[in-house]
């Protein structure tokens, strides 16, 4: 169940809980960044079931059904920077300065 729809990409090996996905294969760097966009949420977030205090549950079978644009290992390369870049200011509160980071994705689309 999730109010937000967060999605990280993971390259330390964290250890999670049976309340997180695991998604493995390739570009999922670009998959990352797919699910975390606002265009995702817009086209989708009403597939998940609203649960009780307006959270969403996030279910395999609802994820198998949304179509996901295939890509090369060059564009999920840039990605992954892209993801990367994001993911350490995040971390660091360094948040606020994240739009610049979102025109590469947004001229791709």
């Amino acid at each position: 169940m999730t109010k937000f729809l967060p999605f990280v990409y993971d390259k330390n090996g964290f250890f999670t809980n049976q309340k997180c996905f695991i998604i493995t294969g390739d570009n999922v760097e670009f998959l990352t960044a797919f699910l975390n966009s606002s265009l995702f949420k817009y086209c989708f977030r009403e597939d998940f079931p609203e649960l009780q205090g307006r959270t969403r549950e996030l279910s395999k079978i609802f994820f198998d059904k949304i179509p996901v644009l295939k890509v090369d290992k060059t564009i999920n390369q840039d990605f992954k920077k892209l993801v990367m870049q994001i993911q350490n200011y995040s971390l660091n509160g360094l948040s606020t300065i994240l739009p610049r980071f979102f025109r590469p994705v947004i001229s791709f689309l």
